[in-house]
């Protein structure tokens, strides 16, 4: 009946493996979106609800207050992907009881973890280049949207497939790390990259004239 009207090419989702590929690239997506936008509203919101008014009464250092904004931000989204973590296993029925399984859904979520962090840290970074948390929402959106097109480009454009790795399913596959492990030296770069990009926003924010 598939090969009749044509079906037998769709994607099996009859599957619960595949099916839940497909899903958690989605799932992986809105996390990447969500990262972003912790990170863009971070730094901004300070200047746009007068925070800082209170916080320069205190005797704190400048890169003490990105440091810990930072840092409750690293904590909700790891709280966020713990949840969804649970909430998979409990979906995943008979699956679950397989050791090989809750391995690689474990790797599937601390490598969405670590690539949301650097979302996270490039957010923070263009937050404190926006004049108003209002824009904090489509800078999000926009930075979400060019790391998606980079990853497009890298498969129709023929020698440009190194831009793969700056798009969000470039590093990890998600139907790779639920069989094997991934490459430890990306894990190593995405983590020197967090702390890179971390570091630019100490610095910008430690030169910044705020509006208070």
């Amino acid at each position: 009946l598939l090969e009749t009207f044509g079906l037998s090419q769709l994607p099996d989702f009859t599957d619960y493996t595949y099916y839940l590929t497909w899903v958690l690239q989605i799932v992986f997506l809105i996390g990447c979106l969500y990262a972003a936008w912790l990170g863009a509203v971070s730094m901004v919101k300070l200047e746009s609800d007068d925070t800082l008014l209170m916080i320069y009464a205190q005797p704190v250092w400048r890169c003490g207050i990105v440091i810990s904004r930072l840092l409750c931000r690293a904590t909700l989204l790891l709280i966020y992907q713990a949840v969804l973590f649970f909430l998979t296993q409990s979906l995943g029925g008979e699956l679950v009881m397989d050791p090989s399984f809750g391995g690689g859904l474990l790797r599937v979520f601390a490598s969405f973890y670590l690539v949301e962090l650097l979302y996270l840290c490039i957010g923070a970074l263009l937050s404190l280049f926006l004049g108003h948390v209002s824009h904090a929402a489509a800078a999000a959106f926009g930075l979400l949207l060019i790391t998606v097109l980079f990853g497009i480009a890298s498969m129709a454009v023929p020698g440009m497939s190194w831009m793969g790795l700056l798009s969000p399913y470039g590093a990890f596959p998600v139907s790779t790390l639920l069989v094997s492990q991934g490459e430890a030296v990306v894990y190593w770069v995405l983590a020197a990259c967090c702390l890179f990009f971390s570091t630019l926003v100490c610095v910008r924010f430690h030169f910044k004239d705020m509006n208070v």
